[in-house]
């Protein structure tokens, strides 16, 4: 709705103009009023953003109200028959005309309001216009950027709680900004704090910020390092904060992989030490940043495909997978069991296939324990190590229907009351569906398999079909539906056996 400004001929929206009026009480004597009054700000989400960018500036018309143009006053003294008293010099000399799109309609009390709630004696008050800019600053992009010096300004408060909840605040209209390097400098100069909790939060808002350069990455980098160096508890915190950062930033990363990975195009450089936290920051960083840029392995050196391959087993839950060209294995001195000539991935893949010989020496528990592992391990040489992915694939996939085999059998469905049977069903019937799945795609999207393999296959195959005339038996009633599907199941087994 409009409203008539008093005395003046212009009109105003309603939501501004009580935005102006509240804007009064910021300079209220009162702090409680003050607190309320910035706090009522921050949910006027409708206020015309140029009504919002005049909260941030001082520096604005002293009286703030329209403006009469030259030829306005001189049309009113024109019809009140007044003319130039000659006593004043240029008395009447046109002036400046205004452009009444420009001027600014609201009261003087909203002139930099939010700028005397930020420095007001009482945090509370400052508290609260941080509030108030956030509310504001996620439904205005444009605003966000304005208020954006003042956000950062407030870092530098005496209080802990308020430089928290700036913090917090930027963190949440982090997606409408990007930080300049001088904003970016203020914003790490807080990484030096003795609290805990204010370096966690500024971890957390770095993993969200934009960073337009490349050497806003390279200080953000130094930076954290320098924090990490300092204090090595906050190790994991800044690990996930370098590894938001390289995601976020690749083409900028790109460019300064090789000053980070100290390579140099014609020597060999020193092998860094892995054990090296600072080290594992610059591979978190660079490993996330690669993952969007396909072009950045090519910049890696052998030693770095090898830290690739050990962060991945470690910490996988900060180092993505990767599909490098070119990976090698871990150099390592050859063991006295393995011969010189023999490949140690071949000889890897040979020793976790003779744990899996030795099954029926286990306990259930174990063989489901020991057949997990196996899987797993078989998984990562397949992605380690392309030359033998197919193999390692085929008997991972092959070791993983004997335990689904194993999990479904060891409930003995046949010796299960019918009022407990459904649970059971439901995990057999999936089990045996996924074992005849697999057992197809083994046979048919595998090359070399010899005719020894597919044997093997079709036992297992045989096997989940077994299961699934159990899992039927107990489920249908009478037994002459059966009949078929036993005459069925005997036909294959005798066409198995021949």
């Amino acid at each position: 709705s409009i409203v008539r400004i008093p005395s003046s001929n212009e009109e105003i929206r309603l939501v501004d103009d009580a935005f102006g009026k509240i804007c009064h009480m910021v300079s209220d004597g009162s702090w409680v009023v003050r607190v309320q009054a910035a706090k009522l700000l921050g949910s006027m989400q409708q206020v015309s953003s140029h009504f919002l960018e005049q909260t941030l500036d001082k520096k604005l018309m002293s009286d703030l109200r329209r403006k009469r143009t030259a030829h306005e006053r001189a049309k009113e003294l024109y019809s009140s028959g007044e003319f130039s008293s000659g006593r004043k010099w240029g008395d009447d000399a046109p002036k400046e005309e205004i452009d009444t799109g420009a001027v600014n309609l609201i009261e003087s009390g909203a002139c930099g309001a939010f700028v005397h709630g930020l420095e007001d004696e009482m945090y509370e008050v400052r508290i609260a216009a941080v509030e108030a800019l956030c509310m504001l600053a996620q439904s205005s992009p444009s605003f966000a950027e304005k208020c954006l010096d003042f956000l950062v300004d407030m870092f530098n408060d005496e209080i802990e709680e308020v430089r928290l909840q700036s913090i917090h605040t930027m963190r949440k209209i982090s997606n409408n900004i990007t930080l300049r390097e001088d904003q970016l400098d203020t914003v790490l100069a807080v990484l030096e704090d003795s609290s805990r909790d204010i370096r966690e939060a500024l971890h957390e808002l770095l993993c969200c910020t934009n960073v337009s350069t490349k050497e806003g990455i390279h200080l953000a980098l130094v930076e954290l390092l320098k924090n990490l160096t300092k204090y090595p508890t906050d190790r994991e915190s800044i690990w996930k904060c370098l590894k938001f950062l390289g995601s976020r930033h690749p083409t900028l990363v790109l460019p300064l992989v090789p000053e980070l990975l100290s390579t140099h195009p014609f020597f060999d450089t020193p092998e860094p030490d892995m054990d090296d936290p600072a080290y594992i920051a610059v591979l978190v960083l660079i490993f996330n940043a690669a993952k969007s840029c396909p072009t950045m392995p090519a910049l890696f050196s052998d030693h770095t495909f090898r830290h690739y391959a050990y962060l991945r087993d470690s910490l996988s839950h900060l180092v993505p997978p990767l599909r490098l060209p070119g990976r090698k294995l871990v150099s390592s001195p050859v063991s006295p069991s393995i011969t010189p000539h023999e490949d140690p991935s071949q000889q890897f893949l040979h020793q976790s296939l003779e744990r899996v010989y030795n099954l029926q020496h286990l306990d259930p528990q174990g063989i489901q324990e020991l057949l997990e592992f196996t899987i797993r391990d078989l998984q990562r040489l397949g992605e380690l190590q392309s030359e033998l992915a197919g193999m390692a694939d085929f008997t991972a996939t092959y070791l993983q229907c004997q335990l689904l085999l194993i999990k479904a059998l060891q409930e003995k469905l046949w010796n299960v009351a019918a009022p407990l049977y459904l649970k059971q069903n439901a995990l057999a019937s999936a089990a045996a569906k996924q074992i005849l799945e697999e057992t197809y795609k083994m046979e048919f999207m595998y090359s070399g398999v010899e005719s020894r393999q597919v044997v093997i296959i079709h036992h297992m195959r045989l096997q989940a079909k077994a299961l699934q005339l159990i899992v039927t038996a107990r489920t249908t009633r009478g037994v002459e539906p059966l009949f078929g599907m036993c005459e069925k199941f005997l036909q294959e087994v005798d066409s198995f056996q021949r």
